[in-house]
């Protein structure tokens, strides 16, 4: 009966053509072909007599592995068809680990000829992936050349032996070649586990489908079938099998086999060499339970199997091997994937079962603590302190020592002060832990400038001649931060001056010392010195020298510290890029900076919180807001991945954001109550900005409120909150806004009174109190104080506190500039700005767009000439900033930025108010050229500068190309999705136009005056601001989009103002008029257009008719305009009396009341007649008399508002008047 089968297996398998079959067919031909030897059996499709069951049974008493055993099936075991014979003493594994099939991916090996299954239920059982992955494993041919099977044994040999990465499925088929030529046995069984290894690395990849790892999963199990008759009983061999065979059951979903078989793995037996095995079996079946259970059930089985897993856990910190090293790398990263996919740490608590003792809740608290920590996210580790104190668990003092230092070292010192204290008085610390917690208290007063707590740390701990060389650094450390250099010098000479010899941190504490004092000679001193003992610069000193100086703003020195940094072989490093991109971000170029974050990103670079939280404030700077927005965005969808942290830092530049952009308090204050429903703690930046924007409001009280509670809070001993003199600056500033000078003046003393140094910040705003005052008295004080300010024998040490002295002397020098600015003193202006000059402060574009100003108002041509080309010089000349962005393409639009926008425009309005119009076209041209872009004010005076010369068909032209299209673009509403990238997305604009500086508001008026603005449009908005309190940055976002206030894209009153002049004078008839040198304005009589000659009448019409066509979208926005104008106009009229809405008792009350009414409106004297005027009032008072009579006082009301309102029409006027203008106005056609 089966000879028809035997022929059609031999012209199938052994024929040279390869036909298809049904899957069923395959399966068992593939086990057919998995005999060990080269041909089959010569009996093997002879017919046999059915065996009874007993003899099935002791047929299956034979040689099997035992894992391959199923339900008394004996067929299936590799054990049958092995070409070497196992030992009799061969070990079985229990029966409750025997194999199911895996539907759709069933491994060669696991085929019996007794146990076939239907093609159709096959088929339907099969997935469509998992066949098709199947099919990759397709039995190849068999071959009797000698060399083929070399060929695929030499190839398999060679992804045995080398590490390379190699084509795990090219390697899978030939391997199934060897075994079905049967030479597998020629390979060691050793070699053929390291090759089942790679199967299992390859399988359990990360970021595979489920598909891959089951199929890849029974293709292992097909593998370690093939290699286990050969491993001998308790070896190495056996071991490393036993973890192939765990994985590989987790990999095909049956976890509870293979943690069963996980505890017969004997760590020990494997050896140093094989360790990583036992590593990467469990990082296995932990991927496993995350995959089928969820991350809670992996952290469970973690932790119970932590007694023999601890020393591979982030806690444990030894040297491995160079295999074991990647592999418990690989398990470490592993279990952090799984960790952060908790949402919230109470909820893991809240699911493990109630009996799970107060020890194994301690283990978990000690893993999740270390993982956290590790990570670098210390308000997590904080939650599960918190949720382990709140189940009365007890944490131990390592464990809350290190959430301590993890919270110092990310700048959280409020929480960090807040748990130190907190076991300092609620346990009691032995002796041995004494030293962890003084020198955990050393670190954290350390790192918050608390040098006076920290010296009292380092004496409880050390001997003053017995102290160790860590706890030194980190004193040095702690008066480095407050500016101490003297103090950190003494230090350093006591210990170091005998036989102790420092190291690159105390050398690199003093040099941090010096730059931040700004002591630039002393520090390059220190770094001679410490070339002279034998340390070289490293990453961390050359980052301390280049954040000090990108804090003084000195580009020069910064690009040099990056050359030598790159001359002595130094990687760039996240630190060093964040100091480039906070320098970028102080000169407004948010360009410059996100072209330094992709550079740093190609050179290897990883971006941290700090270069991300960089990058935002650079758009901050720049008012950028939309970029600020997708900045956070990113931010806070990283940190919902447990990518990094959020922090006190990111929200601070979010808060700035917003008080830079002039919001009113409501939305200010609404924001640092979100934020403070998080676990992050506000610090002195959060309430300077806080301070300062109750002040922008004029909410001085809630300001004096806040500076009292950071005083209270400073007081308590969160030192980290210490009153400085920001906020006594901004607190100042308020009062004299208010115009409260005893306030500001005991606010001053206060400040004088505790020791703290003013700065510059401070002498500006008492210097613009006197100016603001606008009389020459007062401006005159404001100059005697500022030449008291400048005497050689006065302290100057309040230029020592900014940043650079160019900066300070601008800031005290400001007011005054503006103040004889606004008087057209240029005299008084030139004077100033040599005197800058001279105490250090060359002229800077800033300076002499004052004077460029004050020789626009006093129409002086040649002073504006020469002032307009020393600005442009310094803008084109080579920058030192430049040379930071190196991939900065400056023939690129917007390359240099929007320097020359404020000039620009104040250059361009002085030459066309002369009559120069032919300079105005080169000044625009030589910009463009330059690489420079243009901001909404500089297209305004462009089109406004087009009508002075006559030219309104290009005025309009820019209205209906320019402005109106990036304004739409500006208030588009849509929608907010996940960014990808926290660099812009958006291109840029075309002609120029930048898409930055969308409202910042760095002066306080204009901060004032969008808060005003903003408090009248946002009682008008419909739905709810905050649409989440987790969204913090919605407001932002809807206010950005929807304010005028806070973007600046469209046309100015000025600029609609004079084009409905123009187009009024243009339906008339009039003439087109341009602005001669003299400033008077002369009508063109005749011109030329494309060489034809027009009149003025008639090149008038050709202007109104091409505005009419080309420009329909700038017409009716000048028509809305005027008429939201003539709305505001009639709006503030008189309204109707309400005694005329009643009924009135008698005929001549009502014609009295009506009329002594009409009297006293405005509607009177515009009567071009007294005739004109009699006749009306006449007419009213029969209407009025008529309507009331009849007991209609609702149309005696109509009449009364139709007479107010509408402008009578004099007799005088000619016949079809009062039909043209009331065409004109409504624009339905043109006289």
């Amino acid at each position: 009966m089966l000879e028809p089968l035997a022929a059609s297996v031999i012209s199938t398998v052994l024929s040279a053509r390869h036909l298809p079959l049904p899957t069923s067919a395959q399966s068992v031909f593939k086990a057919a072909a998995h005999a060990g030897g080269s041909s089959f059996p010569s009996n093997f499709f002879n017919p046999h007599p059915r065996r009874n069951t007993k003899e099935k049974e002791r047929a299956g008493s034979g040689v099997h592995c035992g894992v391959c055993t199923k339900d008394g099936m004996s067929g299936g075991c590799i054990g049958d068809f092995a070409t070497t014979s196992a030992s009799a003493d061969k070990p079985a594994l229990p029966r409750r680990l025997r194999l199911r099939r895996i539907v759709g991916s069933r491994p060669l090996s696991d085929a019996s000829p007794s146990r076939i299954p239907s093609h159709g239920n096959l088929q339907r059982q099969c997935q469509s992936s998992q066949r098709r992955h199947a099919s990759s494993s397709s039995l190849p041919k068999l071959s009797h050349d000698r060399g083929d099977s070399d060929l695929h044994r030499r190839e398999l040999v060679y992804v045995i032996k080398t590490d390379t990465k190699h084509d795990m499925n090219k390697a899978w088929r030939s391997y199934e070649f060897v075994r079905l030529q049967g030479v597998l046995h020629s390979i060691p069984v050793t070699d053929l586990l390291v090759f089942a290894g790679k199967l299992a690395g390859y399988a359990s990849s990360r970021y595979t489908d489920d598909t891959h790892r089951t199929t890849w999963g029974a293709r292992l199990l097909a593998a370690l079938h093939d290699a286990e008759p050969r491993i001998i009983k308790n070896g190495v061999d056996r071991q490393t099998w036993k973890c192939l065979m765990s994985r590989a059951l987790a990999l095909t979903n049956r976890l509870d086999e293979a943690i069963t078989l996980r505890h017969e793995v004997e760590r020990p037996r494997l050896g140093k060499d094989n360790e990583h095995q036992y590593v990467q079996m469990h990082q296995t079946l932990l991927e496993a339970l995350d995959d089928s259970r969820g991350p809670n059930a992996a952290i469970q089985f973690l932790v119970d199997e932590s007694t023999v897993l601890k020393k591979y856990l982030p806690s444990w910190t030894r040297s491995y091997q160079s295999e074991l090293l990647s592999s418990v790398s690989s398990f470490r990263g592993a279990i952090w994937d799984i960790i952060r996919k908790i949402k919230q740490v109470e909820s893991f608590f809240g699911s493990v079962d109630s009996s799970r003792s107060v020890m194994w809740q301690q283990e978990a608290g000690a893993i999740l603590i270390q993982a956290f920590c590790d990570k670098g996210f210390p308000l997590d580790a904080t939650a599960v302190v918190n949720a382990l104190q709140s189940r009365d668990v007890e944490i131990s003092l390592k464990e809350m020592m290190l959430v301590v230092k993890t919270l110092a070292k990310h700048n959280s010192f409020d929480l960090a002060n807040t748990l130190y204290d907190a076991v300092r008085r609620e346990r009691e610390v032995g002796r041995h832990d004494k030293v962890l917690f003084q020198r955990t208290g050393l670190y954290l007063y350390a790192h918050q400038g608390d040098a006076v707590s920290a010296q009292q740390c380092f004496e409880n701990i050390n001997l003053p001649a017995h102290a160790a060389v860590g706890d030194i650094g980190l004193l040095i450390h702690a008066y480095a931060n407050c500016s101490n250099v003297k103090r950190a010098v003494a230090i350093f000479e006591d210990f170091f001056s005998g036989a102790l010899r420092p190291n690159i941190i105390h050398f690199s504490g003093v040099i941090l010392a010096y730059g931040r004092s700004g002591d630039f000679d002393g520090m390059q001193d220190w770094i001679a010195r410490m070339r002279k003992a034998g340390f070289q610069p490293d990453s961390h000193v050359f980052s301390i020298i280049l954040q000090s100086f990108a804090e003084r703003g000195d580009t020069s020195a910064v690009s040099n510290i990056l050359d030598q940094m790159r001359n002595a072989g130094q990687p760039p490093s996240s630190h060093t890029a964040t100091s480039v991109i906070a320098l970028l971000a102080r000169r407004m170029d948010f360009r410059g900076a996100e072209e330094v974050f992709k550079r740093a990103l190609s050179q290897g670079v990883v971006a941290d919180r700090q270069m991300l939280t960089a990058i935002m404030n650079a758009h901050v700077e720049a008012g950028n807001w939309s970029g600020v927005i997708t900045v956070f965005d990113y931010l806070k969808l990283s940190a919902a991945r447990k990518q990094f942290p959020l922090s006190i830092e990111v929200f601070n530049t979010l808060l700035k954001a917003y008080v830079l952009a002039g919001a009113p308090w409501g939305v200010v204050n609404t924001l640092y109550g979100n934020i403070s429903e998080t676990e992050l703690r506000p610090d002195a930046f959060t309430y300077s900005l806080l301070i300062q924007s109750a002040c922008d409001n004029g909410i001085m009280d809630k300001a004096v409120e806040l500076y009292d509670e950071m005083r209270q809070r400073a007081s308590s001993g969160q030192v980290h909150l210490r009153v400085n003199v920001y906020v006594l600056t901004i607190l100042m500033a308020g009062w004299l806004k208010k115009s409260n000078r005893t306030k500001a003046k005991e606010v001053y003393d206060l400040m004088l009174s505790q020791g703290i140094q003013p700065n510059s910040v401070t002498y500006h705003h008492i210097i613009k109190a006197y100016t603001d005052q606008k009389s020459q008295e007062s401006v005159e004080t404001a100059l005697s104080f500022l030449r008291e300010l400048m005497d050689p024998s006065h302290d100057k040490s309040w230029l020592s506190t900014t940043r650079n002295v160019r900066s300070g002397l601008e800031r005290v020098y400001g007011p005054l500039l503006t103040a004889y600015t606004r008087e057209k003193d240029f005299k008084k202006v030139d004077e100033l700005v040599k005197e800058m000059t001279s105490q250090g402060a060359p002229a800077s574009i800033g300076t002499t767009t004052a004077a460029l100003d004050v020789y626009r108002r006093t129409r002086n041509l040649s002073g504006l000439r020469r002032a307009w080309a020393h600005i442009f010089s310094l803008a084109v000349s080579p920058s030192d900033a430049d040379a930071l962005v190196e991939d900065r393409d400056m023939a690129a639009p917007e390359s240099r930025g929007t320097a020359l926008c404020v000039p620009l425009s104040i250059y361009i309005d002085a030459l066309s108010a002369l009559g120069e119009h032919d300079d105005v076209a080169l000044a625009w041209k030589s910009v463009r050229e330059a690489g420079f872009s243009y901001d909404a004010n500089n297209w305004n005076q462009l089109a406004i500068a087009c009508v002075r010369a006559g030219q309104p068909l290009r005025a309009f032209h820019i209205l209906q190309k320019v402005l109106i299209p990036n304004r739409r673009k500006a208030l588009a509403l849509s929608g907010r999705d996940d960014p990808t990238s926290p660099l812009s997305s958006d291109p840029p604009a075309s002609d120029n136009v930048t898409s930055g500086s969308e409202g910042q508001s760095r002066d306080k008026a204009r901060r004032a005056s969008n808060t005003r603005l903003e408090h009248r449009r946002l009682k008008y908005i419909k739905y709810k601001m905050w649409q989440s309190p987790e969204d913090f940055a919605g407001p932002l976002y809807t206010m950005h989009r929807i304010s005028p206030a806070w973007s600046n894209w469209g046309a100015h009153p000025k600029l609609f103002q004079l084009l409905h002049q123009v187009l009024q004078k243009l339906q008339a008839g009039e003439l087109v008029t341009y602005v001669s040198k003299t400033g008077q304005r002369v009508p063109i009589v005749q011109t030329t257009i494309e060489g034809k000659s027009y009149s003025g009448r008639r090149f008038a019409r050709l202007q109104i008719r091409r505005i009419k066509n080309e420009c329909q979208d700038a017409l009716a926005a000048v028509r809305h305009w005027q008429n939201h104008l003539d709305a505001i106009e009639a709006s503030k009229r008189p309204r109707m009396p309400s005694n005329l809405l009643r009924k009135t008792p008698t005929s001549s009350q009502r014609v009295g009341v009506s009329v002594r009414a009409i009297k006293g409106f405005p509607w009177m004297p515009r009567a071009e007649s007294a005739t004109c005027k009699r006749g009306a009032e006449a007419t009213v008072k029969s209407s009025i008399s008529g309507a009331a009579g009849r007991r209609r006082p609702r149309r005696a009301a109509l009449v009364f508002k139709s007479v107010v309102f509408i402008r009578p029409i004099g007799k005088s006027r000619k016949r079809g008047t009062r039909r043209t203008s009331r065409a004109a106005e409504s624009g339905s056609g043109v006289p």
